[in-house]
């Protein structure tokens, strides 16, 4: 009885306090913080670039003021921050609006995050090594204190929350669990960072990770695997979302081997954070090589023979330029064209790469994931008003950007390559590693008759192009699906 009356008091008094305090405060402050809510702990000690601040004066008496701010967190972690600068006068009913670039230029001291006895070692390793903050709900508040230090705002008010939410971890797509692979090694996974910044988006970078798992034995640790320092491992790194892996030159596979892979995101900075490390889910996969090749790796559509023609299995080529094509532009889209049209085409994959043969440079590379609805990519068309769309215009893409693609040099020769992945709404893939070399510039003119040092009489001329007088295909209507 004694102890609960201690309590009630305790509570009691306190609760005085705080009325007592809002009756005599003498400011008012409203704060607002707006999305995205980073994870870099730097971002609310000393950028604020999405804080919004607005102070009143209440009274009919002017006054001068310094800011302070706490950050309250997951397990109890704070951090207080107190601002310098000369003291911000106020008159009587007067309104300040800060941004928080404005208050973050006053400077500032702060002791960093506190009270991390609670979190759990991962939580403590994201602030003291990734200088990050650990993922769960926060309460930023500003207060404003006399020359005195004296609180002179609303302790009731000046506060704002918020959610630190890691970044979800990739998804491997493609190859699927248990499936065999008989030439290139297509790995496509699908990542969700639409919430990021662009800047922040362009810093991420993905690991491939690549283990043969009959070699190591990893049949009862694939789950593990993750912890696992495993040698002979491969490794590559791309900006991507998705990967062509040879299995006899980049790599080499073991006929009858189960494999296991996966992919890491991660942010070369150390800024974002990722769930599970970024790590993807895993998925394993058997080594087979067809008996019979004819086709080079490098271009063969996996699913395809080249002469099927249904929905069952569409074929993909380039269809502009073609291979071997001289084109008179320094501008022209790359495009790709699926035979025949499917109205139950659900989403495109790609990554495509321009390679100067003269310079051997690669000057040009992009990737991009397209999905479209019931009716697939004409339907989207028609919903968007394109009255004249039909299925062979549907059936072509444009996999680069006009404007960023570098001008094409007269006389210049360039093979263009692509990597893509075609799903249909019924859930089956298809994969296709494309090549194509075209000539930047104008044919060249040859003198067929007369022949050289020859006698005739006057007649016709006859003139023959040397290197591909007109392109396989006509120059496209083009448009983004």
């Amino acid at each position: 009885m004694v102890k609960s009356l201690k309590y009630f008091t305790a509570i009691f008094f306190l609760g005085l306090n705080i009325v007592y305090s809002s009756l005599n405060a003498q400011l008012s402050i409203n704060t607002v913080i707006n999305p995205p809510y980073p994870t870099d702990l730097d971002y609310y000690l000393d950028d604020l670039s999405n804080v919004y601040i607005n102070i009143t004066n209440t009274t009919s008496t002017p006054y001068s003021f310094r800011f302070s701010a706490t950050i309250t967190g997951p397990a109890g972690i704070e951090a207080n921050i107190q601002y310098l600068g000369a003291p911000i006068a106020i008159s009587p009913g007067q309104t300040l609006l800060f941004t928080g670039n404005q208050i973050s230029e006053l400077g500032s001291t702060t002791g960093g995050i506190e009270n991390t006895n609670n979190l759990s070692a991962e939580q403590l390793e994201a602030i003291t090594v990734n200088h990050v903050l650990p993922e769960g709900n926060y309460t930023l508040c500003f207060f404003a204190y006399n020359d005195a230090e004296q609180l002179i705002s609303d302790p009731s008010s000046g506060c704002a929350n918020f959610t630190v939410t890691y970044i979800e971890r990739p998804q491997i797509v493609m190859p699927e669990n248990d499936e065999n692979v008989n030439t290139i090694l297509n790995v496509v996974w699908q990542h969700d960072i639409s919430g990021l910044a662009p800047m922040d988006r362009a810093r991420i970078r993905y690991r491939f990770n690549l283990i043969d798992a009959t070699l190591n034995d990893l049949g009862f640790y694939i789950d593990e695997i993750y912890d696992l320092n495993i040698a002979g491992t491969y490794q590559q790194e791309t900006p991507n979302t998705m990967l062509g892996i040879n299995p006899f030159t980049d790599v080499q596979l073991v006929e009858g081997h189960e494999y296991v892979c996966y992919v890491t995101a991660f942010d070369p900075d150390g800024s974002l954070m990722f769930l599970d490390r970024g790590n993807s889910n895993i998925v394993h996969f058997f080594f087979h090589q067809e008996e019979e090749e004819d086709e080079d790796l490098a271009y063969t559509c996996i699913e395809e023979e080249a002469e099927t023609h249904d929905c069952a299995s569409p074929v993909c080529d380039f269809y502009f330029p073609s291979d071997g094509d001289t084109i008179p532009y320094s501008v022209m889209p790359l495009i790709i064209k699926f035979n025949p049209y499917c109205a139950d085409y659900q989403r495109l994959n790609y990554e495509v790469s321009l390679r100067n043969n003269v310079s051997s440079s690669e000057i040009y590379n992009r990737s991009d994931d397209l999905r479209w609805g019931p009716g697939g990519p004409l339907q989207y068309l028609l919903d968007r008003g394109v009255t004249t769309a039909n299925e062979e215009r549907a059936s072509m893409f444009m996999v680069n950007d006009t404007w960023l693609t570098p001008s094409f040099e007269r006389s210049k020769t360039y093979t263009a390559n692509i990597t893509a992945s075609m799903r249909n709404r019924s859930g089956s893939t298809f994969s296709y590693n494309l090549s194509n070399t075209f000539v930047s510039g104008m044919p060249k003119p040859g003198l067929m008759v007369p022949e050289n040092q020859d006698t005739l009489p006057p007649g016709d001329v006859i003139f023959r192009w040397d290197n591909g007088a007109l392109p396989l295909n006509s120059f496209p209507d083009v448009f983004y699906l």
